[in-house]
């Protein structure tokens, strides 16, 4: 099912970024919590024969040969006192995502109770969330699964209405918390390098609805109340930037219906 294959390459291409944002950071090898350096080290090395083998298979010797350089290359870093994190640290072990490869790249970077956390985020949002997020993750795994190999999969039509926004709001969640990771990875904090759980209170939002046209307000989370009008979408999230880059806080667009329009990560943007 495409919908759930577009949450699987969102969760690839910014779980890639976030590696690549810890590996341009301050620390090095020996700075990395055991959970991270565990997957980029031994799991990587797991995953290489198999995944080098699909390559030559789907695309030829020639990107088969560029993921075992790229691989050589990350863990030579190791020697030479530089830090490049291998594209295969958070790849899942089969063709599709399951619920808890989701959990364990989290957990790599030290979010806590990834499930819960996401759940918080969606909740602190004021999102329609049916269920838990582990109970939607793999029902959309599921109809994925049935979609591609029953003849007739018999999924129900409520489910088919509400795959869009399930899947803009998992992707969200998700963004949030490995941003955060991401951000904490590549300062090197303390609380990082200790393998220290982050705590999802921590994170600061802030909401943006559409009141007509172009003109946005802020709004405060759970609170209907403006906090002030201030114009554009572009004018909105230039000036709540300038004031929120360095907290870190999470910035959503919402339409007047209450739908995602957009948002930003200020620690992974």
């Amino acid at each position: 099912m495409q919908v759930y294959t577009v949450l699987e390459e969102f969760v690839r291409a910014r779980s890639l970024e976030a590696l690549n944002h810890i590996s341009a950071g301050y620390g090095g090898w020996a700075q990395l919590p055991e959970g991270l350096l565990r997957r980029s080290t031994m799991g990587v090395a797991s995953m290489l024969g198999g995944e080098a083998a699909r390559l030559n298979k789907t695309n030829g010797t020639a990107a088969a040969l560029a993921l075992l350089e790229d691989t050589a290359v990350s863990w030579i870093t190791r020697r030479n006192g530089g830090m490049q994190l291998s594209e295969l640290t958070f790849r899942w072990a089969g063709s599709n995502m399951q619920a808890e490869d989701l959990v364990d790249i989290l957990q790599a970077v030290t979010i806590e109770k990834p499930f819960e956390s996401m759940t918080s985020i969606i909740k602190r949002f004021g999102l329609p969330l049916q269920g838990t997020v582990k109970e939607l993750l793999q029902s959309l795994a599921r109809n994925r699964h049935s979609a591609a190999h029953a003849p007739s999969p018999g999924i129900p039509a409520v489910s088919l209405r509400s795959m869009p926004n399930d899947l803009v709001t998992l992707a969200l969640a998700f963004d949030v918390l490995i941003s955060r990771g991401a951000a904490a990875g590549h300062r090197s904090d303390a609380d990082f390098r200790q393998g220290k759980a982050v705590k999802v209170s921590s994170i600061g939002l802030r909401t943006v609805t559409r009141l007509h046209g172009d003109e946005w307000r802020e709004l405060k989370v759970g609170n209907q109340r403006g906090t002030r009008p201030v114009g554009s979408l572009v004018d909105v999230k230039a000036a709540l930037l300038s004031k929120r880059a360095k907290t870190g806080d999470v910035l959503l667009f919402l339409e007047r219906d209450g739908s995602v329009s957009d948002w930003t990560t200020t620690d992974l943007p």
